[in-house]
């Protein structure tokens, strides 16, 4: 049978459009350039403070790899090494994207292989398919090792522009970055649940968000083709995910604005009210901007005046959506970082294919203090708690960085740590999380442990 759905919406937020990444951009920042040029467009950076300016380009873009090389007058070298190449930002930390630097007759080059110790990113700003010409920003810190002893270099600043590349094989049309949900799609609205053993078979399910003694309630009434009822009242500020007990002892009939549960048979009697503490309702999705909620519950009923019969209602559960358009929300991030308030002035969510899927970064910048947080996660992650991890490997995992300093080399990652996503509505791309890490140099070489605590966000895919 086709269900009826039924939104009343009685409150509408209204939300700031949140800022777009991996989409094209104008390219901004201090162009570095050579008066004689390469010949192949131009390529600068600046290197632990130098200006590093190319003297030659070459490019070459192999089934979507592309492969950039630039050498300067002095005969040193800066190699990017991108997978999956389209309008994108990628982490260069990764064995599909890579950067290098090569001093002129040394041996060794520097390379930002997360593995190693090293970190980065890449965006492409320009792709032309006719032309075969490619333009684009970087940067990254590298590392290498000489008799037992790790080198640094960091490298700012970088911009190629107008780089003509050889198209070895495959398209030169960009590959496109996948921009919410990974394939995942949001599940419909449903209701479900046994009176007295007996399956309760909704006809529709009533959804309306009302203001009661300043406190933001979500109602939903299930009704059957008879007029039997199931209503479950919920404060929008109870605390999200978790199990609550229902009604609270000292409230055994409700005014409205507490969690609450009745069953209506339609016979012309009084609703038979939840019991005090006799029903639980656990939520594993409860997005406050997504509006997603699943929950599962179960209560006994009976007459708050009167008593007399008594009804249980289990196996109960549902998916709603109590907000219509979760789109455009302003992209928030929080976190205390040795139990004092962190706060940025920047906070950038960027895209990069890994192993065949596509890396979430949501990247803050602290510029008065020059440090940074960044948490990134696969795109078809899903509601759950997960174990952080230090490295990317397999494409799965959840990785915390701390950079205490901003343009040193040593990176301090999640060992251990949590990532819980509270929602993720696939549609909109909007999904808020909560996570928290022990931040430590996987390489050993600094025995400083930054305690990351507290830390939430809420962001738009776009």
């Amino acid at each position: 049978m086709k269900k009826a759905i039924i939104l009343n919406w009685m409150l509408l937020a209204l939300f700031a459009l949140s800022f777009s990444s991996c989409t094209n951009e104008t390219l901004e920042g201090e162009f570095i350039t050579d008066e004689t040029g390469t010949g192949n467009g131009e390529f600068s950076a600046t290197i632990d403070g130098e200006n590093f300016v190319a003297t030659a380009v070459t490019a070459e873009l192999t089934d979507g790899v592309l492969n950039l090389k630039a050498t300067d007058a002095g005969g040193n070298v800066v190699t990017l090494l991108i997978e999956n190449v389209g309008i994108c930002t990628y982490d260069l930390s990764l064995q599909s994207s890579t950067a290098e630097y090569a001093i002129v007759n040394d041996n060794d080059s520097f390379s930002s292989l997360g593995s190693v110790g090293g970190s980065g990113s890449a965006r492409i700003i320009a792709l032309e398919s006719e032309d075969l010409k490619i333009a684009g920003t970087f940067q990254f810190n590298a590392i290498r090792q000489v008799n037992a002893t790790n080198e640094f270099v960091v490298v700012t600043n970088g911009v190629f522009t107008g780089v003509a590349f050889n198209l070895v094989s495959g398209s030169a049309l960009p590959n496109e970055c996948e921009t919410s949900g990974g394939g995942n799609v949001d599940p419909e609205t449903s209701f479900f649940a046994k009176v007295d053993l007996l399956e309760f078979v909704e006809e529709t399910i009533e959804v309306t968000r009302v203001t009661v003694y300043d406190t933001p309630m979500v109602n939903i009434v299930a009704t059957t083709a008879n007029g039997a009822q199931i209503r479950i009242d919920i404060p929008e500020n109870i605390g999200g995910v978790g199990t609550y007990t229902f009604p609270p002892a000292d409230m055994p009939i409700s005014n409205g604005a507490i969690l609450f549960a009745s069953y209506n048979d339609a016979a012309g009697g009084e609703s038979l009210t939840a019991i005090p503490e006799t029903g639980t309702i656990t939520f594993t999705e409860f997005g406050a901007n997504t509006g997603k909620m699943t929950a599962t519950f179960s209560f006994m009923g009976q007459d708050p005046i009167d008593g007399g019969e008594i009804v249980e209602v289990t196996e109960g559960t549902f998916t709603i959506d109590f907000i219509e358009n979760s789109g455009g929300v302003e992209d928030t991030f929080t976190a205390d970082i040795d139990g004092e308030e962190y706060t940025y002035d920047s906070i950038e969510v960027t895209q990069n294919p890994f192993n065949g899927q596509t890396i979430i970064n949501i990247t803050t910048i602290d510029s008065v203090t020059n440090r940074s947080l960044t948490i990134s996660f696969p795109i078809d992650i899903q509601v759950g708690t997960y174990e952080m991890s230090p490295f990317f490997t397999n494409g799965d995992e959840v990785v915390g960085i701390h950079n205490p300093n901003i343009g040193s080399s040593i990176l301090f990652k999640s060992n251990p740590g949590t990532l819980s996503i509270f929602s993720y509505e696939y549609s909109s791309g909007v999904l808020e999380g909560a996570f928290s890490f022990s931040a430590v140099d996987p390489l050993e070489n600094d025995p400083t442990v930054y305690e990351v605590t507290n830390g939430y966000f809420v962001i738009t895919l776009q």
